[in-house]
């Protein structure tokens, strides 16, 4: 049986892999634009899981996208 840290380490294991494989899914069929899109949403996606509140994730969001554009 799997301890308690065992299994969440199993947990962000597969949602990381479910993140790459929609990056990577978007990167090989989608357009730059979405696969951008889908960057974006999959930061904010881990930044959630990772407890930032909503104001956080938003200035984050906004701090990233200022030093790329």
């Amino acid at each position: 049986m799997l301890t308690s840290d065992r299994a969440a380490e199993g947990v962000s294991e597969f949602l990381r892999r479910c993140d790459q494989a929609e990056l990577n899914a978007y990167d090989d069929l989608g357009t730059v634009r979405q696969a951008q899109n889908a960057s974006l949403r999959i930061l904010e996606r881990r930044a959630k899981r990772l407890g930032a509140s909503e104001v956080k994730i938003r200035k984050f969001m906004l701090g990233f996208l200022d030093s790329v554009l």
